[in-house]
């Protein structure tokens, strides 16, 4: 059966993340926290809200990441599914979860930008860094790559893709 959301209000989870076993992060349309084994749990972040508005039915977090080495680093990665034109994509916490940001991927401005399929956190030589997987698309300008990293210095996030596909290569998820 599909996972019922902890607050009994009949809505599925679509990703999920655990820190210790007191701290877990969910994600649906939105994400939420518990710091308490799930006995309650907070809304933390909507990608509904200003400035990113992502209106309407078809979106939903398909990953949460934790730095294993921070609990303040969260990212949540977000897709819509089913739709040609609506994109998702990814957004970040510095600060345990209660401000959030967008790392921008393939779009100049905040707001619909890639559909994200998986986000991992891990150290490389001291540095933050996330390894981004996205729908590969290379119908668009410039080319949703597929797989990207990103490199945490301070509060500023360098993006760069990793380039695992070919020119020929039309349309794939990661």
């Amino acid at each position: 059966s599909r996972a019922i959301f902890p607050n009994g209000d009949g809505s599925p989870y679509y990703s999920c993340e655990m820190k210790t076993r007191d701290t877990v992060y969910v994600g649906n349309t939105r994400i939420y926290k518990s710091t308490n084994r799930g006995s309650s749990w907070t809304q933390l972040f909507s990608p509904e809200n200003a400035p990113y508005n992502y209106g309407g039915a078809g979106h939903y977090a398909s990953s949460i990441a934790i730095g294993g080495f921070s609990e303040e680093i969260v990212m949540a990665g977000f897709r819509f599914e089913n739709s040609t034109t609506d994109k998702g994509g990814l957004f970040y916490s510095l600060d345990y979860g209660n401000t959030w940001n967008q790392l921008l991927i393939s779009s100049a401005s905040i707001g619909k930008d890639v559909n994200v399929n998986d986000v991992e956190l891990t150290i490389d030589s001291g540095q933050v860094v996330a390894y981004i997987g996205v729908d590969y698309d290379n119908s668009k300008s410039p080319i949703v790559r597929g797989m990207y990293k990103a490199k945490l210095s301070g509060t500023t996030w360098t993006v760069t893709f990793e380039d695992v596909y070919g020119a020929a290569t039309s349309l794939y998820s990661i």
